[in-house]
């Protein structure tokens, strides 16, 4: 079903609307606007609506805001990044700033409805319906479903980039109930459809963004204590910096995205200052670390660092209330990724495939990580730093983390 958004004009006279339990109405860009969303084909039943007419309507347009439960509502701005705030929102405080009742009403103040721009091609809008769609999948796959069949659902849980896809594809091949969340504490998780907002960052330095994955969890599983299995994947801080950075045009500078793929700009003196000023400015580079510190115990209530790992095995599997939980190292084979996996999760069909390495990126990848390697062979303080942190050490040993220091500062062929 498709989302529709109806603009009412005031013509005359000073008729009211009340707008039935399946809309949600608010004020337009004048007091005399009214815009009305609903989910198309269903009717919207308009009362006492002397003095108004229908002006317009827009289907998957500008703006779409839909029903994801009973208890809140997942908020979609325009394309081109305008703040929203919630629409019929049940719970306390929406996060605009408005509480109880006065939120009911408020809607996308800066929508723009009516106006001649056109969505980006990476707008929030075009990924409205598959991501409601995926989203509902999800919410009775790891819920009711789960709850029906007994199944324990299984979460890949992990920050960008640590190779956790494979994981949790072979997970998924097996025959369970499989989902991939890269967030679980609220404040990481965006209200907004747009997980191409780049410089959203909580004051840990972690992004803030939308995701499939995260919202069902957090609302299938996390709020609801239900039981489930979590494989939560763990890389080198460092090649997770440096393929976040070499992977994700949203961080890379205007200058970087418009030069990008001429032919060996990239290995330029210039180039290279560009990704310097940007890796150790804005951009997130102790990721890795920080996602374990602040998102797993904001969203499990669970502390990685409070408990032993076995550096030797690479893996080490804990219990934490409803939920069982395999920490695993992913540079290990995937010969080894596949025993501890078969293990903790009793699926002995398990077996890891390499997946997701290079798709979607342009032939200008291979020149961009040698030129973030080489950035990040200038910063030899920064490199020092990350492997003597407490939490590397936690999950590497000495020999490990001398291994992967020689990585990032010794020259790459």
């Amino acid at each position: 079903m498709r989302s529709k958004i109806a603009m009412l004009h005031r013509t005359s006279g000073s008729g009211n609307i009340n707008v039935s339990n399946d809309a949600s109405a608010s004020i337009g860009n004048s007091p005399d606007e009214l815009r009305i969303v609903t989910t198309w084909p269903t009717k919207i039943r308009l009362n006492d609506s002397k003095g108004w007419k229908l002006r317009r309507h827009y289907a998957r347009r500008l703006s779409i805001a839909a029903q994801l439960d009973a208890r809140s509502f997942l908020y979609v701005g325009r394309a081109r990044g305008a703040e929203g705030c919630c629409v019929r929102s049940r719970i306390a405080d929406c996060g605009c700033g408005l509480r109880g009742t006065v939120a009911r009403s408020c809607f996308m103040r800066a929508c723009n409805i009516g106006s001649s721009m056109k969505p980006k091609r990476f707008s929030a809008v075009h990924r409205v319906p598959s991501f409601l769609f995926r989203y509902a999948v999800k919410r009775v796959q790891l819920g009711k479903l789960a709850a029906l069949t007994g199944a324990r659902p299984a979460v890949t849980y992990a920050t960008f980039r640590t190779a956790s896809t494979s994981i949790h594809h072979a997970i998924r091949a097996s025959g369970s109930a499989s989902v991939k969340a890269h967030a679980l504490a609220p404040e990481h998780l965006l209200p907004l459809v747009s997980p191409r907002a780049p410089h959203a960052l909580t004051e840990h330095g972690l992004p803030i963004f939308a995701h499939v994955g995260n919202l069902a969890v957090r609302h299938a599983i996390i709020e609801p204590r239900r039981e489930a299995d979590f494989v939560v994947a763990v890389r080198d801080p460092i090649a997770v910096a440096a393929s976040v950075m070499s992977a994700f045009r949203m961080w890379w500078p205007q200058q970087l995205r418009e030069r990008v793929s001429e032919p060996g700009f990239v290995e330029t003196p210039a180039a290279l200052d560009i990704i310097e000023k940007q890796f150790f400015g804005h951009f997130p580079r102790n990721l890795m670390l920080d996602w374990l510190t602040h998102d797993m115990s904001g969203g499990m209530g669970w502390d990685p660092f409070a408990h032993d790992f076995d550096q030797k095995s690479g893996a080490t599997s804990y219990v934490h209330g409803p939920w069982r939980l395999l920490v695993i190292r992913t540079e290990l084979p995937d010969s080894q990724k596949d025993i501890h996996l078969r293990s903790f999760l009793n699926r002995p069909s398990i077996q890891v495939v390499p997946s997701n390495e290079t798709i979607g990126f342009g032939p200008e990848r291979k020149a961009l990580i040698k030129a973030v390697h080489a950035v990040i062979r200038r910063h030899p303080d920064w490199v020092n730093a990350v492997f003597d942190d407490t939490r590397s050490r936690h999950f590497w040993s000495d020999s490990d983390l001398e291994r992967m220091r020689n990585k990032w500062l010794l020259p790459r062929d």
